[in-house]
């Protein structure tokens, strides 16, 4: 790779000399006069009293607006928001009473369903018990199914919604099947 080179830089011509500052009093500067200004300037004008007079104007502005104008809109938005919940309120409430009187008229029907069940059952239990032999048969109602000398896998077939336990001794238990005999062994 070839480089050039850079041609020198002409010479900067010289600064032309400068003239000799000269005062003379009877020449004003221009603008105001320094005593002028001062004489005619008060404290009114100084840019920190001219900014702390902006801000309490437009602090005095803004919470005029707030007061007049989004407070009265809130406190309006707020009273429809509280009126709207406390109808929702008093419709939820009397949802809730409508439900308590029907949760009460399913539990009185449950309790008269109940008191029915466990009469049937006295009435049942009383005639089971009444006529628990009939005549002429030694084995009570209900449990004449499985006789003396038959195999005892009989039970299950015989009695398929009662609760069998079978122990390893070989005894096969018949557990709350029938209202009169708590549990009846094969």
């Amino acid at each position: 790779m070839v480089t050039k080179k850079k041609p020198p830089a002409p010479p900067k011509p010289p600064a032309p000399p400068k003239a000799p500052a000269t005062r003379n009093p009877d020449i004003p500067a221009p603008g105001p006069s320094r005593a002028a200004s001062q004489s005619k300037s008060s404290w009114k004008d100084h840019p920190v009293y001219v900014l702390g007079g902006v801000v309490v104007a437009t602090s005095a502005a803004v919470a005029a607006v707030f007061y007049q104008v989004v407070l009265p809109a809130r406190e309006a938005e707020a009273k429809s928001k509280a009126d709207k919940l406390e109808a929702a309120q008093a419709q939820l409430q009397s949802k809730l009473t409508a439900k308590d009187s029907e949760l009460g008229a399913v539990r009185r029907d449950l309790q008269a369903s109940k008191d029915l069940a466990d009469a049937l059952h006295l009435e049942l239990r009383s005639s089971l018990t009444a006529q628990l032999f009939s005549a002429n048969d030694p084995y009570p109602n209900g449990l004449r199914s499985v006789r003396v000398g038959e195999p005892v896998a009989n039970v299950a077939r015989a009695y398929p919604r009662a609760t069998i336990d079978k122990s390893k001794d070989g005894v096969t238990a018949l557990r709350r099947y029938h209202p009169t005999f708590a549990n009846i062994y094969y």
